[in-house]
């Protein structure tokens, strides 16, 4: 009946470009299936080893997503702001530099929203961050994250 009312409404479908019956795909570097999206294992093995970055244009170009952001990444948010061309890691700094690729490594996996089950969306104010997460509680799996995200607040925000 599908095909029936693509036809009917003059839609041209290319086999192609199509991907039917499948239970997971990969879409934008990201596998999608059932149980959420997440990177995909070759994204995550790239990041993993890209190399310690040696300007603060490199630096820019490493942006993953994990909660905790803004306070895992403080030390290297504070040498993109210096706008220099070429820097040197100290030994903290490439520890951060380490757990951040880690980090996404083991990156949560975000669930689907279920529209007909309980949502929850929270703030937390921490000494110098904000952190926001939302949720949606399921009767079987319990609380399921669906995003999240952090920011640095700066000296002078309350």
């Amino acid at each position: 009946r599908l095909f029936q009312r693509f036809l009917s409404y003059g839609v041209r479908i290319n086999p192609s470009n199509c991907l039917l019956a499948t239970s997971t795909f990969t879409f934008l570097g990201h596998q999608v299936d059932c149980n959420g999206v997440r990177p995909a294992a070759e994204k995550v093995e790239a990041v993993l080893t890209f190399p310690a970055p040696a300007t603060t244009k490199e630096l820019r170009q490493f942006r993953p997503f994990w909660p905790d952001i803004a306070t895992t990444l403080g030390p290297l948010h504070a040498i993109v702001s210096r706008n220099c061309q070429r820097i040197t890691l100290s030994q903290a700094e490439t520890k951060t530099f380490e757990a951040a690729k880690r980090a996404l490594s083991n990156a949560t996996l975000p669930y689907h929203p279920d529209p007909s089950a309980p949502t929850a969306l929270w703030w937390t104010l921490l000494t110098r961050l904000w952190e926001r997460y939302c949720s949606n509680t399921r009767t079987a799996g319990g609380d399921q994250q669906l995003f999240f995200g952090s920011l640095r607040r700066a000296p002078g925000q309350r």
